[in-house]
Order: C-alpha cells, then structure tokens, then sequence
C-alpha cells in the first residue's frame, strides 16, 4: 500500500475519485500522466 505522505498518491486517489464521479475508469489517469 502506498504511504498517505506520497504526493503522487495522494493526486492519484484525488483524480481517480473525480474520473469515477465521471464515469471513465481510474487506471486512465495513471497511464495518462
């Protein structure tokens, strides 16, 4: 599990909450960036 105190995981889990509120799959976004 990735530590809460890692910036990229903390805007992994912010992205991936608002791309699933979207509806498009939160993989996406990891691969995007």
């Amino acid at each position: 599990m990735a530590r809460t105190s890692n910036p990229s995981f903390i805007m992994w889990t912010c992205s991936s909450a608002v791309q699933i509120a979207n509806g498009r799959p939160a993989f996406t976004f990891s691969f995007a960036t």
